[in-house]
């Protein structure tokens, strides 16, 4: 029969859409189905110099503004994200303060760079420009994002990168999420990938009631959402 893509599985296909559909608003309680969430096919095709280790799949996607992760305080339970996370909060919020300085010299000179701050400036009644910087601040954290994702990739039962080659189908249930705003190129030092397991197989009874599948798949997502 020979190695076919997930795309020639149409229900198998749309019970793992429909298990992300389900599951991913969860990434972050900021997300909103439609709104920060994309959810998409990936093709795994072939492409020149590259030979895909998956078969297809889908993952679903969410950028989430800075500001609201920073405002909300709903950081991510991943120690190392959310270290990364406050290094970006603290790199924006000097960025803000150097502009702000660039463009008021006169204050600077009034009240010294030791006090270019929000409270200082409100504390010593310059409360106009204690707003001016705080507008700064919320423009950098608003243009940052942090990218949540959530994906399940396809293993044909005749690929062999599927640990259960020749004997079942399979799929590989990840999430991670990406600091490297604002182009969110992968890279250890860039994201954080919750931990897995080894790739889920479809057994053959699975074919006959999807359902059953849809039960353990859910539960598998449940399981790297809690690493959220």
């Amino acid at each position: 029969m020979g190695r076919r893509k997930l795309k020639e599985y149409p229900e198998l296909s749309g019970v793992i859409e429909d298990v992300l559909k389900d599951n991913a608003g969860d990434m972050h309680d900021e997300i909103e189905l439609g709104y920060f969430l994309d959810v998409e096919y990936q093709k795994g095709e072939n492409a020149p110099g590259f030979i895909p280790f998956t078969d297809g799949g889908w993952n679903a996607t969410a950028f989430i503004p800075l500001s609201f992760i920073t405002f909300t305080g709903l950081y991510p339970s991943s120690t190392r994200a959310d270290e990364a996370i406050e290094r970006m909060e603290e790199f924006n919020r000097e960025v803000a303060r150097e502009r702000f300085m660039e463009e008021n010299p006169d204050i600077v000179d009034i009240v010294g760079e030791d006090n270019i701050g929000y409270h200082r400036l409100m504390d010593l009644g310059y409360e106009k420009y204690a707003k001016e910087l705080d507008m700064y601040v919320d423009e950098y954290f608003t243009e940052d994002s942090i990218m949540y994702q959530l994906g399940i990739w396809f293993y044909d039962i005749e690929n062999r990168e599927n640990e259960y080659y020749g004997e079942y189908h399979s799929v590989w249930v990840y999430g991670l999420i990406n600091w490297e705003s604002p182009y969110h190129r992968a890279g250890r030092d860039n994201e954080w990938v919750a931990p897995s397991s080894d790739l889920l197989p479809i057994y053959d009874e699975y074919w006959d009631d999807l359902s059953r599948f849809e039960s353990v798949l859910s539960r598998k997502v449940r399981e790297i959402l809690d690493e959220f």
